[in-house]
């Protein structure tokens, strides 16, 4: 549908780019939700802070580490 984007098939490929480049898990949780494009890039922007501050704070000597992202 123009102008909408799936939110879960967003957070999936935010969450697997998030997992190589910060070497931590990232699952995400959800059903597909059809949302405005531009929402969904607000949410990926919001989500993708979310994560790297908790990769940070979480995880500060860089052990191993989960983060989840689900939606309702």
């Amino acid at each position: 549908t123009p102008g909408r984007a799936d939110l879960a098939l967003v957070l999936d490929d935010l969450c697997e780019d998030l997992s190589l480049s910060l070497g931590l898990r990232c699952r995400r949780g959800g059903e597909p939700l059809m949302v405005p494009a531009d929402l969904a890039t607000a949410v990926a922007v919001v989500v993708h802070e979310l994560v790297v501050n908790a990769r940070k704070h979480a995880y500060p000597d860089g052990s191993d580490g989960e983060v989840r992202v689900e939606h309702e």
